[in-house]
């Protein structure tokens, strides 16, 4: 059996055809990986843009790893049709208190960032439900942030009921209950990203006997695939990588022949794959932080894989193989890089750290180049050609950090100074920058393309801060440097707030809901900014 499948050779949009996506402004929200910070994150800044009324113009919401999880349950929870429900409200900080922080309704997906993913997915590995470390990753996914948004673990996705109605018309074997579309508030097209790490075959690929050849896999439910088609070599073996294929088509054996070289997209006899490609596997595989390190260490039993091909040759089928996936930040944290080869003009990165931007007085982007990692996020960095001087030769092994430069090495010094410049006011790191790009061949990105960017920075907000009740300011302000942003809380249970360590799991209801008021209130103070951006 085979499905009639829509694919698009490299270089095309799934979704330049859908009305419904292209009608908006061209603008995009990128949340980066993060773990479950990173999630609760996502719903508090989504949060304060919904009370704010910026939602409805999005073209684009981007995740990667945890900030999948976020946007893959606000994109297809099915428990509540009220958005503010689902995101909770935001509070202002003289209306919180200890008791009404713990406090959390069931049907708001901050409280889902409580379950303990690793416990879950350990248990069903011993118990024998899964065969593997990937399989009782996805397992853990699905429960923690799937099973209790409705969403669930043997169903294909699509946008619309439109797009669900061209497949059922090509596709008399599938159903409407085969699929589960988005919830109906949603107005902004979801994109993915998952490294591919490489052939199953040929593993694995490290150091030692390979640079990192990571590709960035993208999915939305309108196309799975690569957008800048290129030959990559992985040890000896070079294969052409490049091209979309619609989602319920995807994970599976390719079919006899691609879409021709002179057309952008064609309609494929796809053999049926023998599972769906569920959202737990796009949020499985998005977040799958130890992946690169286990494949790279030869551990294939417990690699993240799934059978790939590329609609760009002229027989996929015979280019089928299986491959290796892991976290999409291996390969970048953001989908920056993903919305620039769209050619998206105006574009809203949050960045989610562990790791505190260091003020002014003691981190001078104009002097200390390079600067360390206590000084900044580095994957950040990276993305202006900034290696920071202390990376690890673990983080090396497991993240690409040399083919993420999209912006000028001379414009890290300003854009870092105005964002120091607005941490300092106490309201948030938010500040929009017109930038330029840097020709990067292995992105297909050219140079000299103009986009606007507002870079919102996870920090520590004093203005915030100074209106807590007196018991929350004993916990959340820390007792050494307390002015000093880059300085955190070691209190329970708010010990680094708000750069909570990056975890799969396990941030209660008090601590997701801290940090969701924070950011949807630094929303609120910068709207200003946001409405340039957004509106």
């Amino acid at each position: 059996p085979a499905f009639s499948a829509r694919a698009w050779r490299g270089g095309n949009m799934p979704e330049a055809g859908e009305a419904s996506v292209m009608g908006k402004r061209s603008v995009a929200l990128a949340f980066s990986g993060g773990g479950a910070r990173a999630y609760v994150n996502v719903l508090g800044f989504l949060a304060g843009l919904h009370e704010q009324d910026l939602l409805g113009n999005v073209r684009y919401l981007g995740g990667i790893s945890g900030g999948t999880w976020g946007t893959a349950a606000f994109t297809y929870q099915q428990v509540t049709s009220d958005i503010g429900k689902f995101l909770g409200k935001v509070e202002q900080p003289a209306d919180l208190s200890l008791d009404g922080l713990a406090e959390m309704d069931p049907l708001c997906g901050r409280g889902w960032a409580a379950g303990d993913l690793l416990s879950i997915g350990t248990a069903a590995l011993l118990n024998g439900t899964v065969d593997n470390l990937a399989q009782a990753w996805v397992y853990g996914v699905q429960a923690v942030y799937l099973d209790p948004a409705g969403i669930p673990s043997d169903k294909y996705f699509t946008w619309s009921t439109d797009t669900l109605n061209d497949i059922l018309s090509r596709n008399p074997s599938l159903s409407a209950d085969d699929f589960i579309l988005p919830a109906s508030y949603v107005t902004a097209l979801p994109v993915w990203g998952t490294t591919l790490y490489g052939p199953a075959k040929g593993a694995p690929y490290n150091d030692a006997n390979d640079v990192h050849n990571w590709t960035l896999v993208e999915t939305s439910p309108l196309g799975v695939g690569i957008f800048a088609s290129s030959d990559v070599t992985f040890g000896d073996e070079t294969v052409h990588l490049g091209g979309f294929v619609e989602p319920f088509a995807a994970a599976g054996p390719g079919p006899d022949s691609g879409v021709a070289s002179d057309d952008s997209d064609a309609l494929l006899d796809v053999p049926v794959p023998d599972e769906p490609l569920s959202l737990a596997l796009v949020a499985g595989s998005s977040s799958y932080a130890s992946g690169t390190a286990l494949e790279a260490s030869a551990t294939e039993a417990n690699a993240m894989r799934s059978l790939y091909w590329s609609p760009d040759v002229s027989s996929p089928s015979s280019a089928t193989a299986e491959y290796f996936f892991a976290d999409g930040g291996s390969t970048v944290n953001d989908n920056v890089h993903t919305f620039l080869q769209r050619g998206v003009e105006e574009i809203v990165l949050f960045v989610d750290t562990s790791a505190p931007l260091q003020p002014a007085e003691d981190y001078d982007p104009y002097v200390d180049n390079p600067p360390t990692s206590e000084q900044v996020d580095y994957c950040f960095a990276a993305m202006f050609g900034i290696l920071v001087s202390d990376v690890s030769s673990f983080d090396k092994s497991v993240y690409d950090l040399t083919q993420e430069q999209v912006f000028s090495s001379e414009d890290w010094p300003s854009v870092v100074s105005q964002m120091q410049e607005a941490q300092a006011t106490g309201k948030g790191i938010v500040t929009r920058i017109a930038l330029q790009t840097v020709a990067n061949d292995a992105w297909g990105i050219p140079e000299g393309q103009d986009v606007t960017v507002t870079f919102v920075y996870t920090t520590r907000a004093m203005v915030w801060e100074a209106q807590l009740s007196a018991d929350l300011q004993d916990l959340v302000v820390p007792e050494d440097d307390p002015e000093d942003p880059s300085s955190l809380t070691e209190k329970e249970p708010f010990y680094h707030f708000p750069h909570y360590a990056t975890t799969p799991g396990g941030v209660n209801a008090s601590q997701a809901n801290l940090l969701a008021d924070l950011n949807g209130w630094i929303v609120e103070q910068n709207v200003a900014t946001f409405r340039l951006a957004l509106e």
